[in-house]
């Protein structure tokens, strides 16, 4: 028998109700102990349970669509940097193919200033030889006026001469 019951004691026993006996066979047995560790246990798990059931509620309405905004932040984050640097590198090739046609455009300029002035060059050149013929085109027309003035003047010639004359002082 169980040796912490003593004679007195196993009338009180008898007349314990069930529950009662329960818990002194399992005092008795140590497993009393156990019961209260499980209890405790359960307590905690209960504790555990709610905190979970917190945390995931506020994952749920918290977190997640923080969560879910700075994705698409992040999605529309990217998409600019690719457009700004599409842009940038369409800047450079703008400038590049400006500074090109500007370039061509100059180049042509000096091209057409150079041009203009060899052909400037080439008038001045014309223009001082025609000078210097219409000067010997202009003595040469003297030359000859001189020599059709003697010869309008020479008394043979001046009947068939139908130049207007001269009036000199020594005509007749």
């Amino acid at each position: 028998m169980i040796p912490s019951l003593r004679a007195g004691k196993i009338t009180k026993v008898l007349n314990m109700r069930p529950l009662e006996i329960l818990a002194m066979i399992e005092e008795a047995a140590g497993t009393s102990m156990f019961e209260e560790k499980k209890d405790k246990a359960i307590k905690t798990m209960s504790k555990k349970e709610k905190k979970l059931d917190e945390i995931q509620s506020l994952l749920r309405e918290e977190i997640t669509p923080k969560l879910d905004r700075l994705r698409d932040e992040k999605r529309t984050f990217l998409e600019f940097q690719k457009t700004a640097s599409e842009l940038e590198r369409l800047s450079k090739l703008v400038i590049a193919w400006d500074w090109t046609q500007d370039h061509a455009r100059v180049d042509k300029a000096q091209q057409a200033i150079r041009d203009g002035e060899k052909r400037r060059k080439e008038a001045q050149a014309d223009k001082g030889r025609m000078e210097g013929e219409i000067k010997k085109m202009e003595q040469s027309a003297r030359e000859i006026e001189k020599e059709r003035d003697k010869v309008c003047l020479s008394p043979c010639h001046r009947r068939r001469c139908r130049r207007p004359r001269l009036a000199l002082s020594n005509d007749p």
